[in-house]
């Protein structure tokens, strides 16, 4: 019965947050932020770049509109130069205690690489006394 009595509490949670309206601070609702500049140049450009190129996917149209933008009129950054961006760093994986144990990192596989040749030379040793001694 626990089960069902949280999953109706959760739903109801859930549906009275998702009823509510944001408003803004005086108490009025807030509305539909204006399309940018931007927003109003692909409307615009999508149709006539689609009517130009009609073969090519949705991806390639962006990307032609984009650099229509960097030239066009309505660009209010036209003529600055582009911001170079730094290149993401790799982000450093967490090793967690029990997969570190279960799991193998490359500085133990070393060891076991090592401990391989060395049994391969002790049964090498071995197999030499033993044809000695025959």
């Amino acid at each position: 019965m626990a089960k069902t009595t949280t999953t109706t509490q959760t739903k109801t949670a859930t549906t009275t947050a998702n009823n509510k309206t944001k408003k803004a601070g005086d108490g009025t609702k807030k509305g539909k932020r204006a399309p940018s500049a931007y927003n109003n140049f692909v409307s615009v450009n999508m149709p006539i770049w689609k009517a130009q190129n009609p073969d090519k996917p949705q991806t390639e149209a962006m990307a032609g509109i984009a650099e229509m933008w960097a030239d066009a009129p309505e660009n209010p950054k036209r003529g600055q130069p582009k911001k170079e961006r730094k290149p993401k760093e790799p982000k450093e994986k967490k090793e967690k205690a029990a997969s570190s144990k279960s799991k193998s990192s490359s500085s133990k596989a070393k060891p076991k690489v090592e401990e391989s040749e060395e049994e391969e030379e002790d049964e090498d040793k071995e197999n030499e006394l033993i044809s000695s001694d025959a």
